[in-house]
């Protein structure tokens, strides 16, 4: 029998974007708030001013769904491997103890929104985190103690997996979901009340006066009374949120496989780090999703590699009948592994950010949009706000990610020579020439000059300063 091969295109098995995502770039004049970015946090904003007299806009360069929320592995659950350790330990226990309770409120907005949600494909679940290492068994077990003193149910246990038999941390009662479906249906829900999502509209300019903003757009400008940058990493460079995360892109494969479902959804906690669940694709064929692999966005040209040595390592786990699916996801990580979410910077009330979700969106958005929305509303804060202020700055962690940025420090340009990168697709010739009448690019990262990588898996070209992406003519 033939090794089993990656699929030639890159694609998730998750819901394709709904036919009622209809283009619409007819922006009003004047709304209360303007949302930029329709993914997890964008819309779970939106969704918590729906049932206010807030007038809501929300635009999207792409389509709702077009970034991180809709490449997701999509696992909804208050356990985050070992994070909320790594809190108590960059900052102390009662930060810990806040952060999973922040996440434990945003795992119940998403259970009651999914709940009305057919297309999300919404299943209940044991989330794992199991160490293969006596260092992931220390992790893991610093974890358990975040959770006993959160009061939140989670045990200790020595289990069978695929891949082993390993100590492990259960929390029970988590979920696993189809991202995009997820979207699409909280979309036409949040359209139906009222809510004016707009795209591809692509911000390019916000100003910030005395009494309201002004976005500036590629269809026109509109004002608001607040704008809320739900970007993945905000597309202004104000609050310097691009100099205080790390970008970070992880791969998934896809796996058609002969065995029963698995019972959880399963992270390790030691390297090489592993995450593993079942899922369905839009024909209800079962999927396992295999993911990892993870390095700093724009580093890393062979990106397949990637994907290939998590196919290498599935086969010596899983029977494979066949590789349908692959793709990736970007993400912002921060020092002290808690979210940015809040006013940009201090002198700022009308400009609110969300980002440095840490890999989980799903529970980390809502909390964030909790912040978020009673700061619109000019209601009682979350207790977890100071925690997740987006004007602090973490110290904890703050020399890593120094160290990252001396590491990519050399493909930030310094002469407009340089730009001349060779492109893999057209051997011999430079990125900087022209492939097509009316068609150029330059291997210039349009942010702060960053030199681009190309991404041989999702066919992009990657910054490795601040994780920017371009297609392959360069938007």
């Amino acid at each position: 029998m033939s090794a089993p091969q990656l699929p030639s295109d890159n694609r998730s098995p998750w819901a394709e974007p709904a036919s009622t995502m209809s283009s619409e770039r007819t922006l009003p004049e004047r709304v209360d708030v303007c949302i930029l970015g329709a993914g997890i946090a964008g819309l779970a904003v939106a969704e918590r001013l729906r049932e206010s007299d807030l007038s809501v806009a929300v635009l999207d360069a792409r389509h709702p769904g077009a970034g991180t929320s809709g490449r997701s592995s999509a696992k909804v659950s208050t356990l985050h491997g070992h994070l909320a350790e790594k809190i108590a330990s960059a900052h102390d226990m009662a930060a810990a103890v806040s952060y999973i309770t922040a996440n434990r409120h945003g795992f119940e907005w998403m259970q009651k929104v999914a709940a009305q949600l057919p297309e999300s494909n919404w299943t209940t679940i044991d989330a794992v985190t199991y160490a293969t290492d006596t260092s992931g068994e220390r992790a893991i077990e610093r974890e358990y103690e975040c959770f006993q003193r959160a009061g939140v149910e989670a045990r200790l246990e020595t289990t069978e997996m695929p891949w082993g038999t390993h100590r492990a941390l259960i929390c029970p009662s988590q979920a696993q979901f189809d991202p995009q479906g997820f979207i699409n249906g909280l979309t036409k829900r949040l359209r139906e009340a009222g809510t004016t999502i707009m795209h591809p509209v692509r911000a390019t300019a916000v100003s910030e006066s005395r009494n309201s903003v002004e976005v500036t757009t590629d269809a026109g400008a509109i004002r608001a009374g607040f704008v809320v940058v739900a970007t993945g990493l905000p597309i202004l460079d104000r609050g310097l949120h691009f100099a205080r995360t790390n970008p970070r892109t992880s791969h998934v494969i896809g796996l058609a496989v002969r065995g029963p479902e698995l019972p959880g959804a399963y992270l390790s906690a030691s390297d090489p780090l592993r995450s593993i669940r079942d899922a369905r694709d839009p024909e209800g064929r079962r999927v396992v999703l295999v993911g990892g692999e993870e390095h700093r966005t724009g580093t890393i040209s062979d990106t397949l590699s990637c994907q290939q040595e998590l196919l290498d390592w599935s086969a010596r786990h899983f029977d494979i009948v066949d590789v349908p699916y692959r793709f990736s996801a970007k993400d912002y990580l921060t020092p002290d592994h808690v979210p940015f979410a809040g006013p940009i910077h201090p002198a700022s009330s009308r400009i609110h950010v969300i980002t440095g979700l840490n890999k989980w969106g799903f529970t980390n958005a809502p909390a964030a949009a909790a912040i978020v929305s009673a700061h619109i509303t000019d209601s009682a804060s979350p207790d977890w706000s100071d925690l997740y202020s987006a004007t602090r700055l973490p110290m904890a962690g703050f020399d890593e990610l120094a160290k990252a940025g001396i590491q990519v420090a050399r493909y930030a340009t310094t002469d407009w020579v340089r730009s001349l990168v060779k492109d893999p697709r057209h051997p011999g010739q430079p990125l900087g020439g022209e492939r097509q009448p009316g068609c150029a690019a330059t291997g210039v990262c349009t942010h702060l000059g960053g030199i681009v990588r190309w991404n041989n898996a999702a066919e992009t070209w990657d910054c490795p300063l601040h994780g920017s992406r371009f297609d392959t003519e360069g938007h």
